[in-house]
């Protein structure tokens, strides 16, 4: 039931969604597994973390900015990816 009303959403209900659920909760940062294998979670995970990524990815910056507000090691481990000539992360 959820999964089709969040699926609905646009991209900035999405990340204002995020902010709100996310407030800076520990719990809530990428895990090393993540970290250090964004480009394979991005393409086949079906957890909240590979979400997160996802969305994070199709964000433009202004939206990116707000999202790593809350989100900074998810932020920073995408952006650390997307410069990467090979697609790893250490």
């Amino acid at each position: 039931m959820i999964e089709s009303m969040i699926e609905k959403l646009s991209t900035s209900d999405l990340i204002l969604l995020a902010l709100v659920i996310g407030h800076k909760d520990p719990a809530l940062q990428i895990s090393e597994y993540d970290r250090t294998h964004v480009g394979e979670v991005i393409s086949t995970g079906n957890w909240w973390g590979a979400d997160m990524l996802r969305l994070i990815k199709r964000s433009d910056q202004g939206h990116r900015t707000m999202l790593s507000i809350c989100f900074p090691t998810y932020v920073s481990a995408l952006e650390a990816w997307e410069k990467s000539p090979d697609g790893v992360v250490t």
